[in-house]
């Protein structure tokens, strides 16, 4: 939890979520930023949308890479042709 806000009664916090703001009572939060999935008994929203992606910066290092070398590739064909 981040932040000093009230955690309702009877409400439960999935494990590893992060909750930036008030949970009312009887709700179920999850996910990073915590979203509330279930309030009053009743699902909320679609569980299958939290969108626990990270940024991949060796995957785009490498996306980059191949990126250039394709260039590379074709200004020294360009070059060889002349």
């Amino acid at each position: 939890m981040l932040g000093s806000f009230t955690i309702g009664e009877n409400a439960r916090i999935g494990a590893g979520s992060v909750v930036l703001k008030e949970v009312p009572p009887y709700s179920t939060v999850v996910g990073i930023p915590g979203k509330i999935v279930i309030k009053d008994g009743k699902k909320v929203g679609s569980a299958h949308s939290l969108d626990h992606s990270l940024p991949d910066p060796i995957a785009d290092s490498i996306t980059q890479m191949e990126k250039e070398i394709i260039r590379l590739k074709n200004e020294c064909a360009r070059l060889a042709e002349k």
